[in-house]
């Protein structure tokens, strides 16, 4: 037996003793002072009982010497990468917006067209066509903003819970909406179409967020939202409201979630941060926060904010990284045009196939196969990074077109932040 090189020791003074962390199967063990010792030492010298043995081995921390774990994590990538039971759809019934945010990176490209007829017929054949070997279909409704397109969202809906019943598969739908339409109305035709979670964005106290998140005609949206919040928030599911910060808005941090929380009275409302960035230039990269010091917010939001908090930061095993880099997953736009990256939608240069007759049809093979192919297990730089299994490569999209490096988590971050779990749990 030999010990993973994906092992971690986070000491923690503060409790006599050492957090053992494995990013390869995210196992977190704590010991005492007297077993980093021991486990710092060669194997064959330890004098562990049988029963600890089976602990380390279970978690991943010791490893069956003929073991190559990267070889694993690789096998890990590829299985989750081209796996066809799980047809993931990110589908914008329309590139029309009621909104004109600042930083938003599709301002330049939303108009007034809609999902027409043809388009919707085709992509259900698609997905009719996939349903006979799939076990399961998520589907995010995506825009512009979606609801202004409701019509279609309950055509396409309808058509796949008829399908969902007829092939015997799993089928999971969420939105992510401005909130503006989201009334109490609307909230009853998305639950009548199983839409089990909306995301909706507040992103300050009045002043600011309509400062930031403006209707097409100028008029703040701040007080329509929060109307809405109030008087769905007895018949809605579970609703994530994001919270896009940078420079300008984290101060007011404190009074948003008070407020949010004085109308949540069912406790269906999850506040948390999203961070901004500056798309195609598109924002002032001076007011967004760096990753380091985002995750850093984050961090302090979750422990100031909920109790045990600290669980959700904590880091997920990756197969591949996201819809980007996986064969099942596709961005679908109004017009039947398949994107494999959300920030690509509307940019034609950039769309890697069309729907035509329920297939798809590919056009633009060199930026897909890159995208598919890219495979961190060999590159240099990752092959020797123990973070590799939580990160795998970062973004393809910022690789891959702004041959830029963007990883997931920084050592230092990762060491402090694993200290704070254990002090919260222990």
């Amino acid at each position: 037996m030999k010990k993973s090189f994906y092992n971690i020791i986070v000491e923690i003074e503060e409790k006599g003793g050492a957090a053992l962390y494995n990013t390869k199967t995210n196992s977190l063990a704590f010991l005492n002072m007297d077993e980093v010792e021991l486990f710092k030492k060669d194997l064959n010298n330890n004098e562990w009982e049988d029963s600890t043995w089976e602990k380390l081995y279970q978690g991943g921390y010791i490893v069956p010497d003929e073991i190559n774990e990267l070889d694993e994590i690789k096998y890990r990538l590829n299985k989750s990468r081209f796996d066809t039971n799980h047809l993931q759809l990110t589908i914008a019934p329309t590139a029309d917006c009621n909104f004109r945010c600042s930083y938003c990176y599709e301002k330049l490209n939303l108009k007034k067209a809609y999902m027409e007829d043809g388009t919707i017929d085709s992509l259900l054949s698609f997905i009719e066509n996939q349903s006979k070997t799939i076990d399961k279909l998520d589907v995010c409704w995506y825009g512009g903003e979606p609801l202004l397109a409701i019509k279609t969202v309950e055509k396409i809906s309808n058509k796949i819970l008829e399908l969902r019943d007829k092939y015997k598969f799993m089928f999971d739908s969420s939105i992510i909406t401005n909130g503006l339409l989201l009334n109490r109305q609307m909230v009853i035709k998305l639950n009548n179409l199983n839409i089990s979670s909306y995301q909706v964005t507040l992103d300050g106290t009045e002043e600011q967020h309509n400062r930031r998140r403006f209707q097409v005609n100028g008029e703040g949206s701040f007080d329509s939202i929060i109307k809405n919040l109030t008087e769905i928030n007895d018949i809605c599911p579970d609703i994530n409201i994001r919270i896009n910060i940078d420079r300008n808005n984290l101060k007011e941090l404190d009074e948003l979630i008070a407020l949010i929380k004085e109308i949540d009275l069912n406790n269906k409302y999850y506040p948390y941060l999203g961070r901004i960035e500056s798309y195609n230039d598109i924002y002032n990269k001076d007011l967004c926060f760096n990753m380091n010091d985002f995750y850093q917010i984050q961090r302090d939001f979750a422990k100031k904010y909920y109790k045990n908090e600290l669980l959700n930061l904590y880091p997920s095993l990756k197969g591949n990284f996201c819809c980007a880099d996986c064969i099942n997953s596709f961005v679908v736009s109004h017009d039947g045009y398949l994107y494999k990256c959300w920030s690509d939608l509307g940019t034609r240069s950039k769309a890697v196939g069309k729907l035509v007759d329920g297939d798809i049809k590919y056009f633009r093979k060199p930026y897909y196969y890159n995208l598919i192919n890219y495979d961190p297990t060999d590159d240099d730089s990752c092959k020797k990074c123990k973070f590799l299994p939580i990160c795998m490569g970062g973004c393809p999209y910022e690789r891959i077109i702004n041959n830029k490096k963007q990883c997931l988590k920084k050592t230092k971050n990762m060491h402090s932040f694993i200290k704070d779990l254990c002090l919260e749990m222990l």
